[in-house]
């Protein structure tokens, strides 16, 4: 009998054991998806409680964290119903391309969602130029004459936006512990 209790708490004590070292790759996974710091945390929160309530439904033989990870994408779809914006979105491969430019180490998905909560920082202007730079592959001097302003300026401004976004990210990082 006690054996037969032990082995029950064996079984749910893996899956539980599991869930906790799997946080940091749900929560990337959840920055990742949402490119906002608290709603990852928000999200992953939710998809921890619906875990916990479906522990006794998985299966050993599956990957958890990939398993959980599905918890994690349902609950960021659901917050993202909840609070739809019409707000700019970035694709990711422009992310991927500021990304590269920022020059800062740190895991390719906790990155990009820092960096997708500091470009959401951004004025619309400011977006708008980054998009146009890194979306069309504008170049400045193309941009310019787009936009009816010198060179120089443009260059300026995208200077100054690059020096921001690597503030931010660099900010969000140390505040995560990912520096």
């Amino acid at each position: 009998m006690n054996s037969d209790r032990q082995s029950k708490s064996n079984a749910i004590s893996s899956p539980c054991e599991k869930l906790v070292q799997s946080q940091s790759r749900l929560f990337a996974y959840a920055v990742t998806l949402l490119a906002d710091l608290e709603a990852a945390h928000d999200v992953l929160q939710d998809a921890n409680r619906v875990l916990l309530e479906k522990l006794d439904d998985y299966d050993p033989s599956r990957d958890f964290t990939q398993w959980a990870c599905g918890f994690v994408r349902t609950q960021a779809r659901a917050y993202f119903r909840d609070h739809a914006r019409d707000r700019l979105q970035f694709s990711a491969d422009l992310i991927e391309k500021i990304a590269v430019e920022a020059n800062v180490e740190v895991t390719e998905s906790a990155y990009r969602g820092i960096l997708r909560t500091c470009l959401d920082k951004l004025t619309d202007h400011q977006r708008m130029l980054i998009e146009l730079r890194y979306t069309s592959e504008s170049n400045v001097a193309g941009m310019a004459k787009e936009l009816g302003r010198p060179a120089p300026s443009i260059s300026t401004s995208l200077n100054k936006i690059r020096r921001m976004l690597v503030e931010c990210t660099n900010r969000l990082l140390n505040a995560e512990g990912l520096a």
